[in-house]
């Protein structure tokens, strides 16, 4: 769409030079358009990653007021029937309606001005609020300084903790097993019954520790090479400027060029090798082969029939 709007031939025969301005996504940054756009004398030039709040005209000019158009219109067509949703037809008509009013010359001039492309102002754009985010900082002396609070405060002291009855202690959640060993002893004396309940409680809680401090172990291990697996696999992405490839970009495509070359030569003789091996096995003559022996045989026939003669 680009190149029959704005391609035109000069008298000597040659295109126009022209500059077209895209932001960085994948589908802009193809060696196809790229090559496309070096061969009609285009010259593509990428804005920079995360600019287009600031660079890009449609964002500052058009794409805002299209958008209040639009929704402006929705609005009116629901007003007027709710029960119908918006259909194809109706979003169309809409779009194609708000689209004929906002992009004109006006605006699209507007958005060159505010991107500070055209007329050409890059101060306007360095300045820009949007970029530079101006946080106002209170004065340091209306803070009171430190000294004012120090002479008011109370002098630091060790707060003293009340002793822990008795009773809590005895009935805190045992950790380890000689927690359980002593919260026995505080019980006074037991019973032989209630002495082998508690030794057998304590031996079945030290199995317990004992299993779970193997797992424990065993799942500390697997995360250790499962991160070492992670860290292998994952491998840093090469971020390509696009405006160095497009500066490169006939240089690239003769070495890919040369590469799709010597990748069918290579295909070409792995295919001629195949063929061999299966002929080698099959135990048949070549065509050269064939062709050699049907020539002896024609020149053997020859000299028979001038013996006879």
């Amino acid at each position: 769409m680009f190149l029959p709007k704005t391609t035109r031939l000069l008298p000597d025969g040659r295109t126009t030079h022209h500059i077209l301005l895209v932001d960085g996504h994948g589908s802009h940054a193809t060696l196809e358009l790229m090559w496309i756009c070096r061969l009609n004398q285009v010259d593509i030039l990428y804005l920079p990653a995360h600019s287009s709040h600031v660079l890009q005209p449609l964002d500052l000019g058009t794409f805002s007021p299209l958008k209040s158009r639009y929704c402006k219109d929705i609005a009116d067509l629901a007003h007027l029937d709710d029960a119908a949703p918006v259909k194809k037809r109706r979003f169309v008509e809409a779009y194609q309606k708000a689209y004929a009013e906002i992009f004109t010359t006006r605006t699209l001039r507007a958005g060159w001005s505010a991107a500070s492309l055209f007329p050409w102002n890059p101060n306007k754009t360095l300045n820009s609020l949007q970029l530079h985010k101006i946080t106002t900082i209170q004065a340091a002396s209306t803070t009171p300084p430190l000294s004012t609070f120090s002479s008011s405060l109370p002098p630091p002291s060790t707060p003293i903790r009340s002793p822990i009855s008795n009773h809590k202690t005895l009935f805190k959640t045992p950790k380890h097993l000689h927690d359980i060993h002593q919260a026995v002893q505080r019980l006074g004396p037991l019973t032989r019954d209630q002495r082998t309940v508690f030794q057998k409680a304590q031996k079945a809680l030290g199995e317990a520790t004992a299993h779970h401090g193997i797992l424990h172990a065993t799942n500390k291990r697997l995360q250790q090479q499962l991160t070492k697996l992670e860290s292998k696999e994952k491998k840093s992405k090469v971020i390509l400027d696009p405006n160095t490839i497009f500066a490169n970009v006939e240089s690239i495509k003769r070495l890919l060029e040369e590469a799709e070359k010597v990748q069918i030569a290579g295909e070409a003789e792995k295919a001629r090798i195949a063929e061999k091996k299966t002929r080698a096995k099959k135990k048949e003559p070549s065509s050269e082969e064939a062709a050699l022996r049907t020539s002896r045989n024609l020149q053997r026939e020859q000299m028979e029939s001038c013996m006879f003669q």
